[in-house]
């Protein structure tokens, strides 16, 4: 164990520095290839305002904005997990949601974010299942 420059004392860590998670996931099962949905989780981060970040392994990581949230909230950190089902034709969407903190503000902002970004996804996946663009309007 690392010691602190006090002799004999082990350092402590600030709450500031903690790593507490507020956490939060949804699932959703689309009638689209994977391909199709990750366009769409694409356009809806994009109309959100939010960043993608990364995407390593069939996942999207998705950040929101800080500069658009009121002070007292942190940004959401999402993974979106696509998997393929049915021979490609379907696709399971796991989204896994985090915000620093703990409490009812980032839990509650947690939910609410991810169940945000679902919701968003899911709209769209329908639109494009009947033949219309993601924003509703037909192709």
């Amino acid at each position: 164990m690392a010691r602190s420059a006090v002799a004999g004392r082990a350092p402590t860590r600030s709450p500031l520095t903690s790593r507490a998670m507020a956490k939060a996931g949804q699932q959703l099962l689309l009638d689209l290839p994977p391909s199709a949905v990750e366009r769409i989780i694409k356009t809806a981060v994009a109309e959100l305002g939010w960043k993608l970040t990364g995407e390593p392994d069939g996942r999207l990581i998705v950040d929101e904005e800080v500069t658009k949230l009121p002070c007292h909230c942190s940004p959401l950190h999402a993974e979106l997990e696509l998997r393929p089902v049915q021979g490609g034709q379907q696709t399971k969407v796991d989204v896994t949601g985090r915000v620093p903190g703990w409490g009812p503000v980032a839990s509650q902002h947690v939910r609410g974010q991810t169940d945000l970004i679902t919701r968003r996804v899911g709209l769209a996946a329908i639109a494009v299942a009947k033949g219309r663009e993601p924003s509703g309007e037909p192709r």
